[in-house]
């Protein structure tokens, strides 16, 4: 028997091992290529690291050293060369600050702490002195985090649908091939941090879909999901899929109505007790400190009574936003300024489009087995919770009156189930005795957009 058991793991160890480190290599390739700083917002997120690694505190002389540090390595590999800034290098009058070169938008420190803790200690115990090996031994950290995603996406696969192993060998390779999640993750960013969380989520949550919910799933979700939310705001995708992957898992067929009524009696009496707490001191106090620690507007009821809210609901150019969170998933490089020529975007709308119809094709004209079909409308729900959360940030924070932009990286904490959708949809039109072939051959086609976005963009605007 053990050895039975043995010959079952050996095989599945290997392709966990092998999917981390094809990921890794891919990652570690944008790494080396892309220059220092060139990550969005790294100078800014490597400041709040170094705030944290030193024990310093913003607007101190030692923040300033900090500051002045980044800039000094910023001018040594041309950053305003290649890179984002609002006011333009003066070499009669160089920057001294952060805010010298993004006013308004300098520093990452409203942000969620525990990765720039985290991050602030593993440069600490490194003892490196050198900004540019700090910051490579962060992006090296980056790398890790994406190529552990690609092996939770592996094992959601096989937990959910276990009768297929390509299928979850397809889905984690498409994140691993996936050129945006390659080039994030090789760069310094709290995005990485929650997106790894987010990944436990699905892993956990996927045995929950196929099975059932226990209290052992629910902790590992909420666990990860409280994590994810300490990390970035995006991470509030997380509880979004944690409660999504919940009510999928009560489904009344398969909980019965006793555990189903149990499980929405909770829900509403949490929520009655949210709502009684306003009325006490102290949970007034609790809200508005879980108002501050997100950064969320302070003048949040001033914005819906004056009408503003409103403004902005009709002003945000959504349209807009949308087409740069559609190029920035696939493949926007740099600080959104390495960009493909318009036909790639077009070519890829349309896998994206046959990927979506081949879905709602699989859904409707052939439903897998009941589990799988409400795994994947679950899925499909969070894929669509987390773009409005994403433009719902945008609208709250009136972002487009400052002409800040959301970006594909934001979705990056949802990859699991978007990936599932994308190769379970393109899957569908795809004859039973050819989907082998088939899967290779996107693999192949996943390789070579990526060799296009290196070889003809990445490289000739970097080098």
């Amino acid at each position: 028997m053990p050895s039975e058991r043995l010959a079952k793991i050996r095989p599945a160890a290997g392709t966990a091992l092998l999917l981390f480190i094809l990921s890794l290599a891919h990652q570690l390739l944008y790494l080396y290529l892309v220059p220092p700083w060139q990550g969005p917002d790294e100078p800014r997120h490597m400041e709040y690291i170094l705030l944290m690694a030193e024990g310093a505190e913003p607007g101190t002389p030692a923040a300033a050293a900090i500051q002045a540090r980044i800039i000094s390595s910023m001018e040594e590999h041309r950053f305003w060369q290649y890179g984002y800034f609002i006011n333009p290098y003066d070499p009669e009058n160089p920057p001294r600050t952060l805010d010298d070169i993004w006013p308004g938008f300098a520093h990452e420190t409203h942000q969620p702490p525990l990765y720039y803790w985290l991050v602030g200690r593993l440069v600490r115990w490194s003892g490196l002195g050198n900004i540019a090996a700090q910051l490579r031994l962060v992006r090296w950290l980056s790398a890790l985090l994406g190529a552990g995603i690609v092996v939770a996406a592996w094992l959601a696969g096989r937990t959910l649908i276990p009768n297929q192993p390509g299928f979850a060998a397809g889905t984690a390779l498409f994140i691993a091939g996936l050129p945006m999640f390659a080039f994030i993750h090789a760069a310094a960013n709290n995005d990485n941090l929650a997106a790894f969380f987010s990944a436990g989520v699905f892993l956990f949550g996927a045995g929950a879909l196929r099975e059932r919910l226990t209290w052992g799933r629910v902790l590992g979700m909420l666990v990860c999901a409280l994590l994810a939310l300490l990390t970035k705001r995006t991470g509030f995708i997380a509880p979004a899929a944690f409660a999504l992957i919940s009510l999928g898992s009560l489904w009344p067929e398969r909980a019965g109505r006793r555990l189903t009524a149990w499980a929405l009696g909770t829900l509403t009496g949490v929520l009655l007790a949210a709502g009684a707490a306003l009325l006490w001191p102290a949970g007034r106090e609790l809200l508005a400190a879980g108002w501050r620690f997100f950064h969320l507007p302070q003048d949040m009821v001033e914005l819906l009574t004056s009408g503003r809210y409103g403004e902005a609901l009709l002003r945000t150019p959504y349209l807009y936003y949308s087409r740069l969170i559609f190029e920035s998933f696939w493949a926007r490089f740099g600080w959104l300024n390495v960009r493909l020529a318009e036909g790639w975007y077009f070519v890829l709308l349309a896998v994206c489009g046959a990927a979506g119809a081949g879905l709602l094709k699989g859904l409707h004209h052939q439903p897998p087995e009941g589990y799988l079909r409400r795994a994947l409308i679950v899925y499909l729900l969070i894929a669509v919770a987390a773009f409005l959360l994403i433009m719902a940030k945008e609208v709250l924070y009136l972002s487009y009156r400052f002409g800040v932009v959301p970006q594909g990286r934001y979705l990056f904490p949802a990859v699991i189930p978007l990936a599932t959708l994308f190769v379970w949809g393109l899957r569908e039109w795809v004859p039973a005795a050819w989907r082998r072939t088939a899967g290779w051959a996107g693999g192949l086609a996943l390789l070579l957009f990526d060799a296009l976005c290196l070889m003809g963009y990445v490289l000739p605007f970097y080098h």
